[in-house]
């Protein structure tokens, strides 16, 4: 459980009342604010509340469940506002992905 220790909330309810309404096809910009987006995410965009500018930026990410993409983005908007990110980004490094190789045909000439 991630809580925001300000006001209590949860990153699970903060997701989900977010996705939801995202779901039902609320716009990003209208979404009800989350104190957790803005306790934690704090400044995110100069007019709008923080929970708009995440929804906004990570719809998809919210209507899907893909919580690795947002925690990542997260992460980045921590940082980019001076905050210090919630995972160490070095992680990234070993997150490299390949397919793995096959082995090379034999060309067979007629």
């Amino acid at each position: 459980m991630f809580k925001d220790k300000a006001s209590g909330q949860t990153f699970a309810q903060a997701f989900d009342a977010v996705a939801t309404e995202l779901r039902a096809g609320t716009a990003p910009s209208a979404v009800t604010t989350q104190p957790w987006f803005e306790n934690l995410i704090p400044n995110l965009c100069g007019g709008g509340t923080s929970t708009a500018c995440t929804a906004a930026g990570n719809t998809s990410s919210f209507q899907n469940d893909n919580l690795s993409n947002l925690f990542l983005n997260l992460n980045f908007y921590r940082l980019i506002g001076g905050e210090q990110p919630f995972t160490n980004l070095q992680v990234l490094d070993l997150f490299t992905r390949n397919q793995p190789r096959t082995p090379p045909t034999t060309m067979r000439w007629s």
